[in-house]
Order: structure tokens, then C-alpha cells, then sequence
């Protein structure tokens, strides 16, 4: 996708902010996953993907990896432990190949704790990182947090960048870009109406947002305009004290469907987020800038916003009812 200059000035301009004094990063080597020290066996290569993590341990990505992905339930990795460090060494996994009908995802877990993603690039999944509840995936129980995705880049996945859920989670210092919506449900990815998420959290308390940037995040690629909404930081329901904080959400338009740059949901069946600091966010073309509970009866109540900037924003803030902030440019 082509940018206008000032687009593309103004976003330049925002990322060296964000990643200003940003330490350099040795590549991690001892990659031993499960087995002995100096085995190597938790070490991920276009060989042996798909690869599946059934152990705690340090694993990494040795090589560029090509995939060609496309069912329901299918993963380049599958994470079925806890406490896991998967440090990517500045590789990519792309699934390209496999176009925007793809169900497959790029790493995934369900009901685990502890999982830290770090370091590298996922390309052309359904979803490139998703971290999930088991109640969203048709299981009784809702096990998943203390997870960490940071310094990854998600370019052109579908239906979610990076999807991280429960309590004590951080999605820190990555790049979103080009989440562009599909045409297909999963119910291994639930979705509202095939609802688009750049970066989707959400789901207890101690959720960290920050420092991130969501480019381009829209309904294309079959995706229905009529039904989905397109979110480019989504915190879900029952979520209390989140801190979204610092992070560039923006596009080059206005998404095609209902938008919103930063948006926290209401579930009427469980509860309002509430309690959430939203601070420090710059949002370009977004049909709502900060939007608090606008698709349920609940409200989200005592929420702090503050040193937001907009451009290109209908409606900067919507919802909530603690405090009322100054709609404008800046507020």
C-alpha cells in the first residue's frame, strides 16, 4: 500500500519516538527446549514446522521459515506448556503462500501461563500470534495468562495481529501492520462478525498495552463490512486496570467499517471493563478514537484518558462515564 507523504512523515516521525533507545538484542542460542544442555532440541527450523512445544524451556528460531498453512487448527507453533520462552532471532515464518483463505495460525496456545514471544516476524496467517482462553474456544475453563509478546512484527495477517488474553499480560514494542480482515470464521479465533483486531487483549486485571504501532488495519479481503467491526487496540471484557499507553494507531484512510482505534468491550453476560488508563496514544483516521462500551447495556465506569492526539478522527471519544474528557485535537 502506497502512503501519502504526510502520512508517511508523520508515522516515521512517531515510530523513531517509540523506538528511541531501544537496547540492542543478542540472539538467543542455548535453545534446548526439553531436552539436555546442549541438545539443541527446542531449536525451530523450515524442517520441522509445524512444531509443537510440550514442555517449559527456552526454544528459538533458527532459519527463515516458509509455510503454506491453511486448515482450521493448524499452527506453524503449537505451545501445550507453560513457562516458555520462544525468542524468533529475528526470523520470519511466512504463510503467504497459503493467500487470505487461510484458517491456519501463526503461534498458538490455549489455557497456558507464562509464554514469552519475542523477536520476530509472522507473515499471512489467520492470526499471527493468538494466546486464548479455553472458553473461547468451546472449553469450560479460562486458564490463559502472564504472557509477553514483544518486538514482534505482524505483517498481513487477517483476522488478528497479536492476540494475547488474560490477566497479567504485556504486548510491549511491536509493529502491527496491514491486518486486513477475512472473509472466513473460526472457531478456534472467535470473532464478532468477523471482527478485526490488530491488537486484541483483555480478560482480568494487570494487562500492559504499550509502545506499540497498528498501521492499516481495515475489512478487505472478503471481509463483511455490514457485520464487522475493525479495532486496532481491542481490550475485551471483564478487564480492569489495563494500561494502553504510548502506542501509534493509525491509517492511511479511514477504515471501510465501524473503527475504532482503541476500543474496550462490554459483555452482558459477564462485565464492563472498568478502571482502565488510556494515555499517551496517537490515532489517525478512525471513525471513534477511544471508544469505552458501545456494544453492550453495560458501561464502563471510572476510566482515566489523557494526552491523546487525533487526526482524521469523527468522533474522538465515546462511552464511559468517569471522567468526561474535552472532545477535540487533543484531549
Amino acid at each position: 500500500m502506497i502512503r501519502t507523504t504526510a502520512f508517511a512523515g508523520a508515522l516515521a516521525l512517531a515510530s523513531l519516538c517509540l523506538l528511541a533507545g531501544s537496547p540492542a538484542r543478542a540472539e538467543t542460542t542455548k535453545c534446548d527446549g526439553a531436552g539436555a544442555p546442549g541438545s539443541g532440541a527446542g531449536q525451530i527450523n523450515n524442517s520441522n514446522v509445524p512444531f509443537t512445544i510440550t514442555a517449559p524451556g527456552v526454544y528459538c528460531v533458527t532459519q527463515k521459515i516458509t509455510a503454506n498453512l491453511t486448515a482450521s487448527g493448524s499452527a506453524a507453533i503449537t505451545i501445550n506448556a507453560n513457562n516458555v520462552l520462544l525468542d524468533m532471532n529475528d526470523f520470519a515464518i511466512g504463510n503467504l503462500n497459503a493467500g487470505p483463505s487461510t484458517l491456519a495460525i501463526g503461534i498458538y496456545a490455549v489455557d497456558r501461563q507464562n509464554i514469552h514471544i519475542r523477536n520476530g516476524t509472522l507473515r499471512g496467517f489467520y492470526a499471527g500470534v493468538a494466546l486464548l482462553n479455553g472458553t473461547q474456544v468451546g472449553l469450560t475453563t479460562a486458564a490463559s495468562s502472564g504472557h509477553t509478546v514483544e518486538n514482534m512484527l505482524s505483517d498481513t495477517n487477517y483476522i488478528a495481529g497479536l492476540a494475547a488474553v488474560g490477566p497479567y499480560v504485556t504486548v510491549q514494542n511491536n509493529k502491527v501492520i496491514n491486518t486486513q480482515g477475512s472473509g472466513l470464521t473460526d472457531p478456534l479465533i472467535p470473532t464478532s462478525g468477523n471482527s478485526v483486531n490488530g491488537i486484541f487483549v483483555g480478560g482480568g486485571a494487570g494487562i500492559l498495552v504499550a509502545g506499540n504501532a497498528v498501521i492499516d488495519t481495515d475489512c478487505v479481503n472478503g471481509c463483511t463490512i455490514a457485520t464487522a467491526g475493525v479495532q486496532g487496540i481491542n481490550v475485551g471484557a471483564i478487564s480492569y486496570g489495563a494500561v494502553i499507553r504510548n502506542n501509534i494507531i493509525a491509517n492511511q484512510a479511514p477504515s471501510a467499517g465501524t473503527s475504532d482505534g482503541i476500543h474496550f468491550n462490554s459483555n452482558n453476560s459477564n462485565g464492563a471493563s472498568y478502571n482502565s488508563l488510556v494515555q499517551g496514544n496517537v490515532l489517525m483516521n478512525w471513525s471513534r478514537g477511544v471508544s469505552f462500551c458501545n456494544n453492550g447495556t453495560l458501561v464502563c465506569t471510572g476510566d482515566l484518558i489523557s494526552n491523546i492526539a487525533v487526526v482524521g478522527v469523527a468522533t474522538p471519544y465515546a462511552g464511559g462515564t468517569s471522567p468526561t474528557p474535552t472532545v477535540g485535537t487533543n484531549f
